[in-house]
């Protein structure tokens, strides 16, 4: 089933091309875009410093802060097959005078099927893309800066803040981004949608990951620095690294029978090929320390979801109290239970391990995980205590 994970802040898209594999991102060439100018993605010199740095091996390489390798490309024409080719295209002030209906129904097509898009748009006369998408550029912004959080302003390359646009300046309406499962990445000081972003399948189930940005001197304007990097460049090159990857994503969930904080992540996100570190506690000492944890994982959660199915004697509240069962527990699941080291009381979360194997196929997967908490030698204290639920999302 569909995750139906709130979409959390470091989640970053998974590309079709295997790791270590040479990711190629595309834009129209200068014959297809002479209303472009400075701005044109073959040539242009306020565009070249950010096409630069795509192929940095500081930025982008094995050892850079994004250890793939990026090529750049030029296309002649913008068509199906041309379009094969690519992993990314990419649209920097493409003028809609410059652009065919033809070239935007291809893109957007590719884009459908499961190509990403990085479009770096202006006023709305620079939108046929997002257009042909149903998320055009809405009017002029007032031209403040920017902030959100991630993956934008939150990413591989750190911490952005105060983005600025720059000339002819434009916005998204938050109805449409809303309209097609996007999520706004930031905002100005009059609350005016700037960029917004899309993970993989939101869009439209196998459709490409996407970036939209109302302006592209957000990632473009002189002051942008992808030397030294500044707040510009940090927003610029995170918006890349969003359209590449995805890494795991964890978010609680339940309906107040089982405590607030009675399951969290010890570790990182869930990652192929790394362990996780559940952490399970009672935080109201309703069991004595030595008691079991274990960790319960299922393909799918309770069908009350978020709430799950309340089963008395299961609960932390007090001896004897209901608890809320919160994953599914049909046919193949739970598929693995993992036990940790004994729970040494409230406040000291019991570490339980879980391996996740070096699947490629795991990215983007979403499995839910629920504690308990279990004391075979109670007699007046509780012996079984259900956690609240972890909905994870497998990254690479």
């Amino acid at each position: 089933m569909p995750s139906r994970l709130p979409k959390a802040l470091s989640f970053w898209i998974a590309l079709a091309a295997p790791a270590g594999a040479q990711i190629v991102i595309g834009g129209p060439d200068a014959s297809l875009t002479p209303a472009s100018g400075s701005w044109s993605w073959d040539g242009g010199p306020n565009v070249a410093d950010f096409r630069s740095a795509l192929e940095n091996p500081i930025h982008f390489g094995p050892a850079g802060t994004v250890p793939e390798t990026i090529e750049t490309r030029d296309l002649a024409t913008i068509t199906a097959a041309t379009l094969d080719d690519l992993d990314v295209f990419v649209a920097t002030w493409w003028s809609d005078n410059d652009t065919t209906a033809a070239q935007a129904t291809a893109v957007a097509d590719w884009f459908k099927n499961g190509g990403n898009l990085l479009l770096y748009q202006d006023s709305s006369s620079y939108d046929d893309i997002a257009d042909a998408l149903g998320i055009p550029t809405a009017g002029s912004s007032d031209g403040s800066p920017s902030n959100g959080g991630a993956p934008l302003c939150d990413g591989p390359f750190g911490l952005a803040s105060d983005v600025d646009q720059f000339f002819s300046t434009g916005y998204l309406n938050a109805s449409d981004v809303a309209a097609h499962n996007g999520t706004v990445g930031t905002t100005n000081l009059s609350g005016e949608v700037t960029s917004a972003w899309w993970g993989r399948g939101d869009y439209s189930p196998g459709a490409g990951a996407m970036v939209i940005c109302a302006d592209v001197d957000m990632v473009s304007y002189a002051g942008t620095d992808y030397v030294l990097m500044n707040d510009q460049s940090r927003f610029a090159l995170n918006g890349v690294a969003a359209v590449l990857f995805e890494t795991g994503t964890s978010g609680s969930y339940g309906c107040g029978v089982n405590p607030m904080g009675s399951i969290q992540l010890l570790s990182e996100n869930p990652t192929i090929g790394e362990q996780i570190t559940f952490g399970l506690d009672n935080p109201l000492g309703t069991q004595l320390p030595g008691a079991m944890p274990l960790v319960a994982m299922s393909g799918y959660p309770d069908p009350q979801f978020p709430c799950g199915t309340v089963i008395p004697g299961l609960g932390m509240a007090s001896f004897g109290a209901d608890g809320e069962l919160l994953i599914g527990l049909g046919p193949g699941n739970p598929f693995g239970i993992v036990a940790g080291q004994s729970w040494q009381g409230p406040g000291m979360p019991a570490p339980v391990n879980l391996n996740v194997p070096a699947d490629p196929s795991l990215v983007g997967q979403t499995i839910y995980a629920q504690g308990l908490l279990w004391d075979a030698f109670a007699t007046i204290y509780n012996k079984f205590g259900l956690t609240e639920a972890l909905e994870l999302t497998i990254g690479e």
